[in-house]
């Protein structure tokens, strides 16, 4: 089945629109990680700005609050003891006015006992923990808690105050607004109004909340026991730890964010919590822009590469529609395409172009041998015609020709009967003659024949004698070597008797070396200590006399191994040399046969001359006796050649019309195949010529 057809342009486009919608795809999903990261990161680093503010913040106050506490518990009056209670009582509660947060600033004596409404009642704060602890000397700053009468949210600052003797003598309180803090923790909220909050890390208490109903009241501890084992409950136990700190935490499926601080000097934790939500809802505003600009940048890079591609191409489309013309019925050749790219594409139309030029080249000369062949094919056409009319001619005279021929032969046959029965007898003569002449130079040829095989075979006995003569010289020189080889193995074989000798010798001296250790081994035992180091030499001797008469023995075996060795080959050598012997005598009697054939031959040679002269003398007289009958015959010998002459004649007309004949009827039918070879050769011109037509040069 056909693939549908799919253009080029179509395919690179849609190539260039994949790549693309992958590439933004990758770099869109790159853009989203990293500012969904740099989303988080912002994010973190506004929750520890905003917890790091509402800390200073409270810091700041608390400082503000207690060094207004030191700066009172400082003045003279107020230490000194002579003073009463209220009218230092007058001299704090004026401080009131510097913050519209505080509620009341008094002071107590040692029994806890002070002025509240303004200096006009007495009540005794003995037991309140802010009282008990300034009275030992320390500052103490509560918690914000529910006033028992009024049940409102305050918080208090306690500060002893110190007499010039430096004695605890009074302390000086402030009773705060509890909400003072909420509202610090209102001045640095996060994005979509997200406000920080403060805990306690020791009573695990809300202390300040944009939502004031949970200011004292909200118990964290009970949250986290509740969500015990769960994200938010290990969140709350992170926190409430008192140690500066964040994390990532879910609630209710919902993902947080949160960063708290220690406020410095107090168990208080500045906190703040985001939802993820938050930051996306910016990553969703993003992602849209993304994808807005993700379709605007593929629509606008597609019709980019759309308008670029399809100018590229559009010299192909050229090349497609030129090549078309050149494969259908008006191959016009002539055609060229204009080359306006400098890259691939216009390689490809400049390639064309030169193709195009080459086989425009080659038609038109194929055009020009065309015309040659057109007349060729005509002419070969009319030559085969006229040859064949000539040849129906020369058919049509040998017929009339041959039966004039045979009337002739008729009548010379007649003629030629008659003459032959007068010559009869002269005939017979003629033959009796004929057949001895013609033995005797049969046996002439016979014997001259021999003649030259006897010469043949005298030729090929001298060159056998040559050879003989070279193969004699030859087995000389081998016997000759043999000899030197024989001698040679005889000095070896003295050579190797020498050695035994030798070696029988070493042999008799390792012995009498062995013997003489022996007696110096001896001779040092009956020596003692002193001869202790001949012994040892004397043992090292008989060692060596061993081993030197080990060695002879191994050298003996090998020379008798070699002298039988050489035994062998002396006596395979003085086989070699009677036999190159036996083979020198056979030759020379060889040799003398050959000479003794040879002048045989020649004694052959000079008898088979003798036989040729005679046969030639005989030969000769024979021809006498036929000369003398030809001149009885002659007359009747002319008559019968001339009856014979053109009874030859006749029979040999007769033969050469039957063979022009046969040979006009090949040539005529060699004619007709000419006229068909003519008309397939016309037809195939009058095609290639139809087919070059098609081409437009």
């Amino acid at each position: 089945m056909k693939k549908p057809h799919q253009s080029l342009s179509f395919k690179i486009i849609l190539t260039v629109l994949i790549g693309t919608i992958l590439s933004n795809l990758v770099i869109g999903a790159l853009v989203i990680r990293g500012s969904s990261t740099a989303l988080q990161n912002m994010m973190y680093e506004d929750l520890q700005h905003s917890v790091n503010a509402v800390a200073k913040d409270m810091n700041l106050n608390n400082e503000r609050d207690v060094r207004m506490l030191q700066t009172l518990a400082m003045i003279p009056q107020i230490r000194d003891d002579n003073i009463s209670l209220y009218d230092k009582y007058q001299i704090v509660h004026a401080s009131q006015t510097l913050d519209k947060n505080y509620i009341d600033v008094s002071i107590l004596d040692l029994e806890g006992n002070g002025y509240i409404k303004d200096g006009t009642e007495t009540a005794n704060f003995a037991a309140y923990p802010y009282f008990q602890q300034a009275v030992k000397g320390n500052l103490y700053i509560t918690d914000p808690f529910i006033e028992k009468d009024t049940k409102a949210v305050i918080m208090v600052y306690a500060y002893p105050v110190r007499d010039f003797n430096n004695k605890i003598s009074n302390v000086v309180f402030c009773t705060v607004n509890g909400f003072k803090l909420s509202d610090l923790c209102m001045e640095h909220p996060m994005a979509n109004n997200r406000k920080p909050y403060v805990i306690s890390a020791a009573t695990k208490i809300t202390l300040a909340n944009e939502d004031h109903w949970k200011v004292a009241v909200e118990d964290l501890a009970e949250i986290e026991r509740q969500n015990q084992g769960t994200p938010l409950g290990t969140h709350l136990t992170q926190m409430l730890s008192g140690e500066t700190g964040h994390d990532i935490y879910s609630d209710n499926g919902k993902m947080w964010m949160a960063a708290w601080e220690r406020i410095p000097n107090t168990t208080w934790i500045a906190a703040c919590s985001v939802p993820f939500a938050d930051f996306q809802e910016r990553l969703s505003t993003l992602i849209q822009g993304i994808i807005i600009a993700f379709i605007i940048m593929t629509i606008l890079s597609l019709s980019i590469v759309t308008y670029v591609i399809r100018y590229s191409i559009k010299p192909l489309r050229q090349l497609k529609k030129a090549i078309t013309q050149i494969s259908s019925q008006n191959a016009d050749l002539t055609t060229r395409l204009k080359v306006s790219a400098q890259d691939e594409v216009g390689d490809v139309v400049s390639g064309f172009n030169g193709f195009t030029e080459k086989l425009h080249n080659i038609i038109r000369q194929i055009k020009q041998s065309k015309e040659g062949l057109d007349n060729a094919g005509n002419q070969m056409g009319t030559i085969t015609e006229d040859t064949s009319s000539a040849i129906s001619e020369i058919i049509a005279n040998i017929d009339s020709v041959n039966s004039q021929i045979l009337n002739q032969s008729a009548s010379v046959d007649e003629t030629a009967g008659a003459v032959n029965e007068i010559a009869s007898n002269i005939t017979s003569l003629e033959k009796m003659i004929d057949s001895q002449s013609s033995g005797v130079v049969m046996a002439s040829t016979a014997v001259e024949e021999m003649i030259s095989n006897i010469a043949s075979v005298n030729q090929s006995v001298a060159k056998m004698a040559q050879s003989f003569e070279e193969l004699e010289h030859n087995v000389e020189t081998g016997s000759s070597k043999q000899q030197d080889v024989n001698d040679k193995i005889e000095q070896i074989k003295a050579q190797s008797e020498m050695l035994q000798d030798a070696n029988t010798a070493i042999s008799t001296i390792a012995e009498q070396t062995n013997l003489l250790a022996m007696n110096a081994a001896i001779e040092a035992a009956h020596a003692g200590e002193s001869g202790k180091g001949f012994s040892v030499v004397a043992d090292e001797i008989r060692k060596l006399s061993e081993t030197s008469g080990e060695q002879s023995k191994t050298i003996g075996v090998q020379l008798g191994k070699i002298r039988d060795s050489i035994e062998q080959v002396v006596t395979a050598s003085i086989e070699s040399r009677e036999s190159f012997k036996e083979v020198t005598n056979k030759i020379r009697k060889t040799d003398e046969l050959v000479r003794q054939i040879k002048g045989a031959m020649e004694e052959q040679q000079q008898g088979s001359k003798q036989i040729s002269d005679a046969l030639h003398s005989m030969n000769d007289s024979t021809v006498e006796v036929k000369n003398a009958s030809t001149e009885m015959s002659e007359g009747n010998n002319q008559i019968l050649q001339e009856v014979q002459n053109l009874q030859n004649a006749t029979a040999t007309m007769k033969d050469s019309i039957a063979e022009m004949s046969i040979g006009a009827k090949k040539i005529n039918a060699t004619g007709e195949a000419l006229g068909d070879i003519s008309q397939i050769m016309k037809e195939s011109i009058n095609k290639i010529s139809n087919e070059i037509d098609l081409f437009k040069v």
